[in-house]
């Protein structure tokens, strides 16, 4: 475009190389300096690069120097000043216009979808808060494994921030967002239907893209971060409570798709598959780490998901090695701390009024208190909890929950 461009204006000056070198190379650095805008001061700065642009050429030429006074000078000063400041504005007005005409999602866009402060983040932070967070940690995971492969990488961390927004149309239906001990509404409901819950989030989500005008590629990303997988743990146990003879139709429980089409909807895919498993599962080693990671997406990869994505083998190695190492740093294991013996411990005098209250049987550290049970992923109910909360695959063993000698691992 911008060689076009000069070759017009070359040709309009006759043949004039001052007047094509004074529009060519100000639109040329102009242009680099707005390659990757993603903050409006950008355009300033290219304004006062095309404004130092021209009075380089103009003084290379030195023809419209010839006579003039100082006062001329100046004046010649200001005119490149605003010659820059003009061609900014009508870059940034462009930008925004073309951008919406072509469906082009810009740069800009993405940075003000980024910001906490955008309605559908607000929603999601007040309705879904468990929601939320386990957003940010995809976002983590897409934008660094984007990087990694050279995808983009700022996109892929945009459409992770948006893509389960649908999920602030039921929040407790979906476990990350359920206090511990809370009732799993799930346990009232027919596996067919709580399926349909869980797959309405995708639908929900792009009502409310739609009705916030979200650009068509962050849609994607809701459409496609499921594809076409099954809700597994509803499709088995509507299979378990069928009639003899009676056939589960496992379209019922198919997500709608499409699959992932881009390299970066692929990456959230795989990122929000992963973190919800180990969220749910929490391996206890890097080597159960390691084998829960490629299980999961070589499974992927089996079902034929990521077809349309067009990565490639070695490319999903790499994004492998990410999430391992993000993933690790994230849900690593914490360390059992021993309880101090009581010989060890200072005694004090207590009170005559407390020396009652201090011979009634303490709790013991680590037991429920008022009714609640401490659940873990080994759980059944924890087990369908994942299930509900987007994990489809679980298999970390009962013992895996648990540290050497009983000690329970905690959270």
């Amino acid at each position: 475009v911008l060689g076009a461009f000069t070759f017009v204006v070359l040709y309009l000056s006759g043949t004039n190389p001052a007047l094509a070198a004074y529009a060519g190379l100000g639109g040329l650095f102009g242009a680099l300096v707005v390659a990757r805008a993603e903050r409006l001061t950008v355009f300033l700065w290219a304004g006062l690069v095309i404004s130092l642009c021209n009075l380089l050429v103009t003084a290379a030429f030195r023809a419209p120097f010839t006579g003039l006074s100082t006062q001329q000078h100046l004046l010649l000063f200001l005119v490149h000043l605003l010659n820059g400041g003009l061609s900014a504005s009508i870059a940034l007005i462009a930008y925004f216009v073309l951008g919406n005409i072509f469906g082009i999602t810009t740069s800009l866009q993405l940075t003000e979808l980024s910001r906490p402060t955008h309605p559908l983040l607000r929603q999601l932070l007040l309705k879904s808060p468990g929601t939320y967070h386990h957003t940010i940690v995809v976002s983590n995971l897409a934008e660094r494994a984007a990087a990694a492969i050279g995808a983009d990488a700022f996109l892929a961390r945009v459409g992770a921030y948006y893509h389960d927004i649908g999920k602030t149309v039921r929040p407790y239906f979906f476990i990350e967002n359920s206090a511990d001990g809370a009732e799993n509404p799930h346990e009232k409901l027919d596996p067919l239907t709580s399926a349909q819950i869980i797959i309405s989030h995708v639908s929900d989500g792009i009502d409310l893209a739609q009705k916030y005008r979200l650009p068509a590629r962050i849609q994607d990303f809701i459409r496609e971060h499921h594809g076409t997988s099954v809700v597994h743990y509803f499709y088995m146990e509507a299979q378990k409570q069928a009639q003899e003879g009676e056939v589960v139709n496992q379209a019922d429980f198919r997500y709608p798709g499409p699959r992932p089409r881009t390299k970066e909807t692929a990456i959230l895919m795989l990122a929000d598959m992963c973190e919800s498993a180990i969220r749910a599962v929490k391996p206890a080693t890097r080597t159960d780490l390691t084998n829960l990671v490629n299980k999961l997406i070589d499974t992927r990869v089996m079902d034929g998901e990521l077809n349309d994505s067009n990565l490639t083998f070695q490319e999903l190695q790499i994004v492998k090695d990410v999430f391992l190492r993000v993933l690790q740093g994230v849900h690593h294991p914490r360390i059992v701390y021993p309880e101090r013996s009581k010989a060890a411990q200072p005694k004090a005098a207590a009170p005559a009024g407390e020396q009652a209250a201090q011979s009634a049987p303490a709790h013991k550290t680590g037991a429920p208190r008022n009714g609640a049970v401490r659940r873990h992923a080994s759980d059944p109910m924890t087990a369908k909890d994942a299930i509900t909360g987007e994990f489809d695959v679980v298999t970390t063993p009962p013992e895996a929950a648990e540290e050497p000698g009983g000690v329970e691992q905690p959270a």
